[in-house]
């Protein structure tokens, strides 16, 4: 699988191992329905101070605030709902022996190693293929007293077996899947058990930057770990780590390493905040920024994979990008709130209510709307169905539209790269947009110049094929050009190929505003042209 984003060096937390046994038959199931429901329910309260949690506590050096010296109640209290996830699945020899070595990703973390194709260690094709286990490690946290356990979906999401131990305890239980959720990495797992330990969930929305918070789990299967930090940041999102789901992270700094996957965030009085998930790494261990899906959006998915099997979200279809001063200026905005859309996709609620490219979202259904992280949350947890208001700036003036929200589509599956050989087009014959970009029509050999990129079949503009470093192009992220970026609009002009985007360039002012198309999202950005 090809890899994208790897600047965040995000790594997932599930820890996996080969070893021999015998294969396992897949059993679980997608949306069992369970006889009780989980006793979990939010406190709807802050956190609660340390005094409530009872730690142990010495008078502070000059008579100032008592300091806590041990965490020991809050640990008593949380390890017997903390659990080991193990998985197994049945795989063939030459996958065992190296899960994870053939990917470039991995192999960005932790090097060439024993067992790598052609390192002299085990490298080379085995004499016949054997069918073998591989063994995965994670945590997860009972939320039931009747044995529901929330973990991670990249814990046991390719596993033929799934096996939970409960704190220290030797016994293993046979668990199965109640049901996942892929865009939250949400998975609800169930034992058959009674009496369990159940960890009390928090309010996330409650929880600030500062607050002392213990990570439970079971890194490099050590056993149960406790470690302690606080909360680093709050809505760190996906973005910014290059993960593919909805949730805006707690960042912590508590040390979180793999095998922690699925296992809890807790504050001072022992609830859960969070699940920690993932953690911004370049030699693959913990490096004090770990990241956890707040106790809302688990509460969120644990009920809807309760009730429906899946998760079912509002769907407005548009795809949207930040103000930057300059968008407000060219827009003749009064300040940067808000979301400029950049796309309205095909039959989608946002079409049939009217909104437009160039639109810019104030408010959905009486909520401000700050930014794009501020938008999807507010749609993905409203039902489908449901008739909402939007506010925005048309050209400058206010206008409201009626939307009837739609039901979040599953996600495309992106076609295979096409391995035949073929003739290879010629080189693009470039222009230049600005001092050092220089662009192409997006034809055959565009594409092929690019066949890293999925560009869709119907998809038309200006192909971005070069951009200095030194150029006012060049700017880091969505502020800039990128090779590879299709150009879609030029000063509110579509385009279609690369003299129509040097003649639209030619009459801009202040700035030349572009809508660009970048790896599938679409977006605005002005770039200052040095020759004005």
């Amino acid at each position: 699988m090809k890899r994208t984003r790897l600047s965040a060096c995000v790594l997932l937390l599930s820890l996996s191992l080969p070893v021999l046994g015998s294969a396992a038959t897949p059993w679980w199931k997608w949306g069992a329905s369970p006889t009780n429901a989980p006793a979990a329910e939010a406190e709807k309260s802050a956190p609660a101070s340390l005094g409530e949690a009872k730690p142990e506590t010495a008078p502070a050096p000059g008579g100032g605030p008592a300091m806590v010296t041990s965490f020991a109640p809050i640990v008593k209290k949380v390890a017997p709902s903390v659990v080991t996830v193990f998985t197994t699945k049945k795989v063939k020899e030459q996958d065992v022996r190296n899960p994870f070595m053939g990917d470039p990703f991995f192999q960005r973390f932790f090097g060439n190693m024993p067992g790598m194709p052609g390192n002299g260690n085990g490298g080379g094709a085995p004499a016949k293929p054997r069918f073998q286990e591989q063994q995965g490690l994670g945590s997860g946290v009972i939320v039931s007293a009747d044995g529901y356990i929330l973990t991670n979906v990249h814990v046991v999401d390719v596993a033929d077996e799934i096996k939970v131990r409960i704190g220290n305890e030797k016994k293993d239980y046979a668990a199965k899947v109640i049901g996942k959720d892929p865009l939250s990495d949400i998975a609800l797992i169930k034992i058959t058990a009674t009496g369990l330990t159940a960890i009390p969930l928090a309010d996330s929305s409650k929880v600030e930057v500062g607050d002392v918070v213990l990570a439970l789990g079971n890194p490099f299967a050590l056993g149960q770990t406790v470690t302690m930090g606080i909360v680093s940041a709050l809505d760190r999102t996906p973005d910014e780590l290059g993960a593919g789901t909805l949730d805006q992270f707690i960042q912590t700094d508590a040390a979180i390493n793999p095998g922690n996957s699925g296992g809890p965030l807790v504050d001072t009085a022992g609830r859960m905040i969070g699940i920690n998930s993932a953690i911004y790494t370049r030699s693959g261990g913990n490096m004090g920024i770990g990241f956890a899906i707040p106790s809302n959006m688990a509460r969120h998915v644990m009920e809807s994979l309760l009730k429906q099997g899946r998760v079912i979200r509002g769907f407005l279809g548009v795809s949207a990008n930040a103000l930057t001063p300059d968008l407000v200026k060219k827009f003749s905005l009064p300040d940067d709130n808000g979301v400029l859309v950049a796309q309205v996709e095909s039959k989608s609620a946002a079409e049939a209510a009217g909104v437009q490219v160039g639109d810019v979202i104030t408010e959905f259904n009486g909520k401000k709307i700050s930014d794009y992280h501020d938008l999807r949350t507010a749609v993905t947890e409203t039902a489908p169905g449901k008739k909402v208001r939007l506010a925005l700036i048309r050209n400058g003036h206010p206008k409201t539209l009626d939307v009837t929200l739609k039901e979040m589509p599953a996600a495309a599956s992106k076609p295979e790269a096409d391995d035949a050989a073929q003739d290879e087009p010629a080189e693009p014959a470039t222009e230049k947009l600005l001092p050092g970009v220089q662009i192409a029509d997006l034809n055959d050999a565009g594409r092929h110049q690019f066949d890293a990129i999925q560009y869709p079949a119907d998809l038309k503009g200006a192909l971005v094929v070069d951009v200095q470093q030194d150029s006012p192009a060049a700017k880091p992220g969505a502020a800039g050009l990128q090779p590879g970026d299709v150009i879609l609009e030029v000063e509110h002009k579509e385009v279609h190929s690369a003299k129509e985007a040097v003649l639209a360039a030619h009459k801009a002012k202040g700035g030349l505003l572009l809508r660009v198309w970048t790896r599938g999202n679409p977006r605005y950005l002005v770039i200052q042209n040095s020759d004005q």
